[in-house]
């Protein structure tokens, strides 16, 4: 990811288990200070906190003026007040100042929040103490590895490989299975003193046996970074990216996460950040497949992780061996010192101590879990037969859960909805396909990201808000707990802006997204490109001046797709208002198989006015299915747009909008076109009932048709569909949320 939420990697799937409390690690600024772990015999240990149950309320109420009780106001949640209360201990006197002062020190900065993380099953290693190796075992370089003597990380004393696991024993000398796991992420920081050659620096991970195991690296022979994976002892390469130059006497840091069946690694030559990819200098991912799911499984104990090094020199050095399990009971919360830290000091028996009070204060009333919910949506089968792709997430905690969208492929105004809460979020943008005309103000292309949390709008990686890209009709949706419906789709359209003046509209293909070939009845030089009139970003538009039509007049079908559900709009005006009842028809045409079968969705002038009219000829008979008036009338010269919505229950609905504005003339729908729940205002036939009616399916297009003998030109800017989106995914990323 190069855009992502604050708690982006940090989630859980259990809707009961977390947040743990006292018997987590607590791990604050990423490290700035570690507490709870205890594997040390001095240490910084945790005995109660306080503030997880629930964040402030800020409710007003007014005071009821000659009676009882009380006018109550909006409640909302306010921040969260944690304390921490617990001890330092160490063996002796300066230690424990030292200590001390270490806690001191990395809550110094009260100056922005920082996570707070309730990590469960983690192992960071400094390798400041020459005690910590006996809780290693060793596949390779037995005997070969000592911590520095100034405590600045494990060196080698030879050259040798070295693959190394985390295996700590318990005082009756057997090896707990809580540090042993499949879904992990682990970080290795890595100096090298003189030379890189020959070297080769990572981490091992979901090791079963010694010759089985998987192991991502930096290979200063090839210059690559290796997801790798071996098996019967035999290794062989993943996947593998170049990275840039490093640098002597540098620290560079490799992180590398396992979730699932997705391996993804990089290195960086900054500490990896809990957001962005500041310092990343390159990243590799693999997907297991086929026997290697099983092989390496994910979310099951007893899979070690561990180092994997082949150092230069003995000068060089491992500063930093972090592993944490993803794991249900994770969370964080992001906070900052509020109040001095209190303490006392006293002499034990056994030792030092100095007890502290800690007070925290955050900002949000929300706790988020640790493991991130990672959904990459791809539209099944033939999705341009669906006005939209459906699927459902889960937010398995008791308050609303925010989200980052990724858009990749090539469609346009993508968008994603939320029907339980009439939210939008989408895309007015050109995505993936940079043709240089349909866009806003630059040349988009690539993949775009949304993050409701901090509301900002990413593209092709590049960090600076594109607010400019967001539709107007956005709102930013939060996923509601428990189960939440989501729809996507995207626009595909011809505006003809690819056309050249006076070319015919009969064979062209469609543009900018291709929706197939055009064909037209009757002159094949009816409808041609008018390079002087055009609507939105294109130069272009059709136009169509024939007078005196006979029969139906003249079709103009896009593509050979058959749709079943779809919506349909087109953006059309006219030179000269008609004055004759039962003249000029500018029609979506929709579901035709034939010029004697299909259904039309018209503006059409009667001796009253305007009004909107829904046809369906079938074998050759016309029946009108409704007739809606426009009680303001249309004007000559004005783009509008006429929207047309049916599903394959043989329901329908339409719209007439301002283009300009987005704004509805005339509707019989809601804003968004859900015709799935019932209401009064949506109409149904069943010869369009998909599998059963004869217009069960068919092709859109234009009709366009003018009886009389005055000329007027009709002009159309734009066709659109609607419908689930057909190129690319949709990646989603959201972490359950909690107050």
């Amino acid at each position: 990811m190069t855009s992502a939420l604050r708690e982006l990697n940090f989630l859980t799937a259990s809707p009961t288990a977390w947040p743990v409390g006292v018997e987590a690690v607590l791990d604050y600024n990423s490290g700035a200070v570690v507490m709870n772990d205890l594997r040390r015999a001095d240490r910084i240990i945790v005995t109660s906190i306080g503030g997880l149950s629930g964040p402030d309320l800020q409710a007003g109420a007014e005071k009821n003026p000659d009676r009882d009780g009380e006018q109550m106001l909006e409640a909302t949640y306010g921040g969260r007040t944690i304390t921490l209360r617990g001890y330092v201990e160490a063996g002796n006197r300066d230690k424990l100042r030292s200590l001390y002062s270490y806690l001191l020190d990395g809550f110094d900065d009260v100056s922005a929040e920082a996570p707070l993380w309730f990590r469960w099953l983690d192992w960071r290693e400094p390798f400041t103490d020459s005690l910590a190796l006996i809780d290693y075992a060793y596949d390779a370089g037995t005997g070969t590895v000592q911590v520095a003597a100034d405590g600045s990380g494990l060196q080698p004393t030879t050259t040798a490989n070295k693959e190394i696991r985390i295996l700590p024993l318990a005082p009756d000398g057997t090896s707990p299975s809580r540090l042993t796991y499949g879904d992990g992420e682990t970080i290795v920081k890595f100096r090298v003193a003189t030379s890189f050659t020959g070297l080769k620096v990572g981490a091992m991970l979901r090791r079963t046996s010694s010759t089985q195991k998987l192991r991502c690296y930096y290979d200063k022979a090839t210059n690559l970074l290796i997801l790798e994976k071996v098996v019967a002892g035999t290794p062989s390469t993943l996947a593998s990216v170049a990275v840039s130059t490093l640098t002597t006497a540098t620290d560079y840091w490799i992180s590398v996460r396992a979730e699932g069946l997705v391996l993804t690694s990089t290195i960086w030559s900054t500490y990896p950040p809990d957001t962005g990819t500041t310092g990343s200098i390159a990243t590799v991912s693999y997907t297991l497949a086929g026997g290697e799911t099983s092989q390496f499984p994910a979310s099951t104990s007893g899979l070690g992780w561990g180092l994997y090094w082949t150092p230069n020199s003995t000068l060089d050095k491992v500063g930093l061996l972090d592993v944490g399990a993803i794991n249900p009971g994770d969370g964080v919360i992001w906070c900052r010192k509020s109040v001095q830290i209190e303490g006392e000091e006293a002499q034990t028996d056994f030792g030092w101590r100095r007890d502290f009070l800690l007070t925290l204060r955050s900002s949000d009333a929300r706790m988020v879990s640790r493991k991130a919910a990672r959904v990459t949506i791809t539209p099944p089968g033939s999705p341009t037969l669906q006005t939209y792709y459906s699927t459902s997430l889960t937010n398995y905690g008791r308050s609303p859960a925010e989200m980052l969208v990724r858009f990749n492929g090539t469609y346009f105004n993508p968008r994603i909805y939320l029907p339980a809460s009439g939210k939008l979020l989408g895309l007015q943008a050109n995505v993936g396909n940079n043709d240089g005309v349909h866009v806003n103000t630059d040349p988009y292309g690539g993949y775009f990201e949304l993050d409701t949390n901090d509301r900002t709008v990413v593209y092709d990686s590049v960090p600076s808000a594109v607010y400019e890209a967001l539709s107007s009709d956005s709102t930013w949706p939060q996923l509601a707990r428990g189960s939440n419906e989501l729809r996507i789709t995207a626009d595909k359209f011809d505006d003809f802006y690819n056309a050249s003046a006076a070319s015919a509209l009969n064979a062209r293909t469609s543009a900018p997204s291709s929706m197939g070939t055009w064909a037209t009845s009757g002159s094949t030089t009816d409808f041609t490109a008018s390079t002087t009139t055009s609507w939105g970003d294109s130069t272009v538009s059709e136009s169509r001046a024939t007078t005196s039509d006979t029969g139906s007049g003249r079709f103009a079908v896009l593509g050979t797709t058959n749709l079943t559900d779809a919506t349909v709009r087109l953006i059309f005006k006219f030179t000269v208002v008609p004055s004759t009842a039962g003249t000029q028809r500018i029609s979506i045409l929709a579901r035709y198989t034939n010029t004697t079968n299909y259904l039309t969705v018209a503006i059409i002038r009667n001796a009253v006015g305007y009004y909107i009219n829904v046809t369906k000829v079938v074998a050759g008979v016309t029946v009108s299915l409704n007739d809606q008036p426009i009680i303001a009338g249309l004007s000559a010269n004005t783009w509008y747009e006429l929207s047309f919505t049916i599903r394959s229950n043989g329901r329908w609905m339409v719209e007439l909008i301002d283009p300009a504005t987005g704004s509805f003339i005339l509707t019989q729908s809601d804003s968004y076109g859900d015709i799935d729940t019932a209401s009064t205002w949506v109409l149904n036939h069943a010869d369009l009932v998909t599998g059963t009616g004869t217009l069960g399916t068919g092709k859109i297009g234009i009709l366009d048709f003018n009886p009389t003998a005055t000329a007027n030109t009709r002009y159309y800017g734009r066709i659109l569909t609607r419908t689930a989106i057909d190129a690319g995914t949709i990646s989603l990323y959201y972490r359950h949320s909690s107050r």
